[in-house]
C-alpha cells in the first residue's frame, strides 16, 4: 500500500493463512461465490491505475478507504472460471510464442556469424 517503487499497487494470491502488517491490504471472500483466480487477475491487470490512486509527500500510499473503493467487475462465478481458464490458456500460448521467438532469435545469430565466417574466409 505504501511507497515509491514498484511495490505499492502489487497484490498476490495468498495459498496459506498469514499475519500482516498496516502497510498491506487484504480482500477476502465468501467462498463459493468468488474465484480467487480471477480476483488475482483482475488485480494484476488493475495495478497501474491502483498504484497511481497512492496519495502523499515522500512516499504515496494508498489506504484501506481507496482499497474498499475498488470497484471489482463481478461475474456469475462460472463465467469468472470461463476466464481464468481463457487468460491461462493465452498465457501458455504466450509462452510458446516466446520460446519461438528465443529459438528464432538464436537461429538467425548463428546464420549471423556463419555469414560473416564465410565472407571473412573467402
Amino acid at each position: 500500500m505504501i511507497g515509491q517503487g514498484k511495490t505499492r499497487g502489487q497484490s498476490a494470491l495468498m495459498e496459506i493463512e498469514a499475519g500482516t502488517n498496516q502497510n498491506v491490504a487484504g480482500l477476502l471472500f465468501e467462498e463459493g461465490n468468488i474465484d480467487s483466480d480471477y480476483i488475482w487477475l483482475w488485480a494484476l491487470s488493475e495495478y497501474e491505475r491502483t498504484r497511481s490512486g497512492g496519495r502523499g509527500g515522500a512516499q504515496p500510499a494508498l489506504n484501506g478507504k481507496k482499497v474498499r473503493a475498488l470497484w471489482v467487475p463481478l461475474p456469475p462465478l462460472e463465467e469468472q472460471k470461463r476466464i481464468v481458464a481463457k487468460v491461462d490458456q493465452l498465457m501458455a500460448l504466450c509462452d510458446q510464442l516466446e520460446t519461438k521467438l528465443k529459438q528464432t532469435q538464436t537461429t538467425s545469430k548463428k546464420l549471423v556469424e556463419a555469414t560473416v565466417k564465410s565472407l571473412v574466409a573467402a
